[in-house]
Formats: C-alpha cells, structure tokens, sequence
C-alpha cells in the first residue's frame, strides 16, 4: 500500500508484485529450461515392421528462408514442402538413403540445396526412425532427443507431392 501512496502507477505495482512472486516460486535462481510438454495430439510415428524406415524432415521457425516453402525429396523424389515451423513423416525400406531440402527450382532452394549436400547422405537400417532438421539453409541429421523436442513445437503436414 505504501507503494501506491507515492504516485506509482497502478500498472507498474501489478508488475512489480508478478515479478516479485515469479522470483518467490524459483528461489535458487535456476535458469534451466524445463522441458516443453508436447501438444495434446502429437504422437511419435514409429515403423512398422523390421522393414519399414521411418524419416521425420522438419523445419525450425526462422526468420531466414521464411518466406520460401522447401519442398523435400527422398532419393530424388519430391514428397511434401516444409514451411516455417512444420515437419512431415515418410516411410521407406531400408538402405542408403538422400534426403534433400529443396530442389534449385529458385535461388532460395539452389542454395539450400547445395547447403546441405554433404549432411544428408545416411545408411539406415529397417524398424528405425531418423530425424532430419532443417534449420536457417542448413538440414542435416539429428538424434532422437534433440528431435522430439524440437518436433514437440512444429506443426506437422500431410506429406504431398508438390
């Protein structure tokens, strides 16, 4: 009360009094993020069967390349486009796989494309699943950890040709 009979606008003791009470709740001062529960809805797409392959390509939220839709292509094969912030699945067979983000069809995609040719070559083997993340113009293979959180915050499409 004193607060408020020196003039203090009423707004800046309502965010005074937040801040106060947000610092009460976290007494030791951690900055240690907590992990992000996934949206009620996502579920992890798991393979199959021993030979099925699942691939997860997603694209973080950036403001580079934001405006350009890359479309995905499996061995040469389009199928789907990630916009900011989205991921798709696919299903394949096991073996030596290239996944690449974009197609040369703009300078945008050229130089995605030409980005991430060396990071997107791997040899996958039946009844697992692999995550490839697209970031700023780089995409490259991450491991599952960093992935379903990652994935947690995307919105997920229906694979279309494009």
């Amino acid at each position: 009360m004193s607060v408020m009979r020196r003039g203090l606008p009423p707004a800046v003791f309502v965010l005074v009094s937040l801040f106060a009470v947000s610092c009460a709740s976290n007494p030791g001062g951690s900055t240690g993020a907590m992990p992000l529960p996934q949206p009620v809805g996502f579920q992890e797409e798991l393979p199959a069967d021993k030979d099925d392959v699942v691939i997860y390509a997603y694209r973080l939220r950036s403001i580079v390349g934001a405006a350009v839709g890359w479309r995905v292509k499996i061995d040469g094969n389009p199928v789907g486009v990630l916009r900011n912030g989205t991921y798709l699945t696919m299903h394949t067979t096991p073996g030596t796989h290239i996944v690449v983000l974009g197609d040369s069809h703009t300078i945008a995609e050229h130089v995605i494309e030409n980005a991430t040719k060396d990071l997107n070559t791997l040899p996958m083997t039946g009844g697992n699943t692999y995550y490839y993340r697209g970031s700023g113009f780089k995409g490259y293979f991450v491991d599952k950890e960093l992935a379903m959180q990652e994935l947690a915050r995307l919105r997920h499409i229906i694979p279309a040709k494009p």
